[in-house]
């Protein structure tokens, strides 16, 4: 990586791109240390791209799990829709039949039908008290 004079590792707009003596990799001082400081850099973007890589690798993988998992889910929690709705209808058939029945009851024996309702409003009320 090349960095400029004010520290920035893009190139200087005002400059054609090309590097001068002054800052160019080659322009350290006699023991090498640009030279160094310039592997040192690579070697961490070296380093940076693989676990890069390894997270996008990592991502993927667990893409890959989630989707099945996500369909097994949505396709179980459609069959529980699906069994829910089926127990209204049938709880929905039931309530009916008992509402027939007990409106048969009462026609046939209209008496006792009241003497029941009264026993059990009375019974009711004792027990609110």
């Amino acid at each position: 990586m090349i960095v400029t004079p004010e520290g920035s590792p893009y190139p200087n707009p005002e400059s054609d791109g090309s590097m001068n003596a002054a800052t160019g990799p080659k322009a350290g001082n006699a023991t090498g240390g640009d030279h160094a400081a310039d592997s040192d850099t690579a070697g961490n973007d070296r380093v940076i791209d693989r676990v890069v890589h390894g997270v996008h690798q990592a991502v993927d993988r667990m893409a890959e799990k989630a989707v099945p998992t996500a369909e097994r889910v949505k396709s179980g929690v459609s069959g529980a829709a699906e069994a829910v709705q089926s127990q209204a209808d049938h709880l929905g058939e039931m309530q009916e039949e008992w509402v027939t029945a007990c409106r048969d009851c009462v026609r046939a024996h209209p008496l006792k039908s009241v003497g029941a309702a009264v026993v059990a409003g009375m019974i009711l009320s004792r027990i609110l008290r």
